[in-house]
């Protein structure tokens, strides 16, 4: 009975410092901060065969946002097997933008990227980032204190979804026990 009630508690707190917290995004998101103080923005979303494309056009009055000297040099965010997840970086016309892997995955870097896979930056989406998204702000956002982190809605890990079925099987134990 000890056992369980222990492996009951253990469980759930290993859950409650586990859990992502209410204030941490779900999905893909682009988080521009002035001064460390995130900051709401407008974008305009668009669609794209393989996902969402967001490009964002203005932020807070600067036009354009992105730094043209990094169009072609996108982040690509690889999952675990090396398929794309979601890609961010600079428009042709000198705007930041990103594309999400909606429901299937990426087949491919887009055009709108750039061409050139050699000047991709690849990286392990990991558990989603956030990744450092700064240098694709244009140079003008940058001096006035603004940052950018792009965070991709990866799958949870196995070590926090083996913590979240613990605290499960934990609290299951404890009502059996309860009811009989």
């Amino acid at each position: 009975m000890r056992a369980i009630k222990r492996a009951w508690l253990v469980g759930l707190v290993l859950m409650a410092v586990a859990a992502p917290t209410a204030a941490a995004p779900i999905s893909d998101t682009l988080i521009v901060s002035l001064n460390g103080v995130p900051t709401p923005f407008p974008f305009v979303e668009g669609s794209a065969a393989d996902g969402d494309l967001v490009l964002v056009t203005s932020i807070n009055g600067f036009s354009p946002t992105g730094d043209a000297s990094q169009f072609g040099h996108p982040t690509v965010l690889l999952e675990g097997d090396g398929t794309i997840s979601d890609v961010f970086g600079v428009s042709e016309a000198g705007n930041f933008q990103f594309i999400s892997d909606g429901e299937v995955g990426l087949s491919s870097v887009s055009p709108l990227f750039g061409t050139n896979p050699q000047n991709f930056i690849l990286v392990a989406e990991g558990n989603g980032g956030p990744f450092d998204a700064t240098q694709y702000l244009s140079p003008a956002l940058r001096a006035a204190g603004y940052t950018a982190q792009f965070q991709s809605d990866a799958a949870p890990e196995p070590a926090t979804l083996a913590l979240l079925s613990l605290g499960l099987v934990g609290l299951a134990a404890s009502r059996r026990r309860k009811s009989d």
